[in-house]
């Protein structure tokens, strides 16, 4: 197992590293191991070596207990309370910023509307709005995601636009907690 900053560079020939989630590498190696192949690829980052044959339980325990790290990290990125990046420069955007922000969970309950309708026009619309307006009061993060999710709705993979909009609602938490730390609770609509 590596990290993504591991040097596959230094890993021994005759190893093939794959990405088996994000972060999380798993690497094999046919052929003859020997001691030193360990120590390269844990000196690469490994975090990790399994020896051929690897005991099927041992390699699901090893890639669970990287995966939970993992899935702990997002749970945390998913908490982190984001902050115009115009507020440092310019305090005088607060209230402007304030009325964008208030009106994020009303803008927010139609984009669900639309989804739960398949109305899939209007929510591009609303995308469109989102992708032009949240940019100008300094959350360029939630203009990408829009964007993705305007995208994903000219090709008309609705199921990917299902993975948006759940990311834009976690976004808008993330917004509003930053805004006012004081929102532990944010009450947004979810989707039926």
């Amino acid at each position: 197992m590596t990290r993504g900053d591991m040097s596959h560079s230094k890993i021994p020939t005759g190893y093939i590293a794959r990405q088996v989630a994000a972060g999380c590498w798993l690497s094999e190696y046919s052929g003859l191991l020997m001691k030193k192949d360990q120590e390269q690829c844990l000196a690469a980052g490994c975090d990790e070596f399994l020896s051929k044959p690897v005991a099927r339980d041992n390699l699901i325990s090893t890639l669970s207990r990287y995966l939970q790290k993992v899935e702990q990290i997002d749970i945390v990125k998913e908490l982190e309370p984001v902050t115009s990046v115009l507020l440092k420069d310019e305090p005088d955007m607060f209230d402007l910023i304030e009325a964008y922000i208030e009106q994020l969970p009303d803008s927010f309950e139609k984009i669900r509307e639309a989804e739960s309708n398949n109305d899939w026009q209007e929510l591009r619309e609303l995308m469109h709005k989102m992708k032009g307006t949240a940019g100008g009061y300094g959350y360029p993060d939630l203009t990408q995601l829009a964007a993705q999710t305007e995208f994903q709705l000219i090709n008309e993979d609705y199921k990917e636009v299902s993975i948006f909009i759940n990311k834009i609602e976690t976004y808008i938490r993330r917004i509003i907690v930053g805004f006012n730390p004081d929102s532990h609770i944010v009450s947004l609509p979810s989707s039926s």
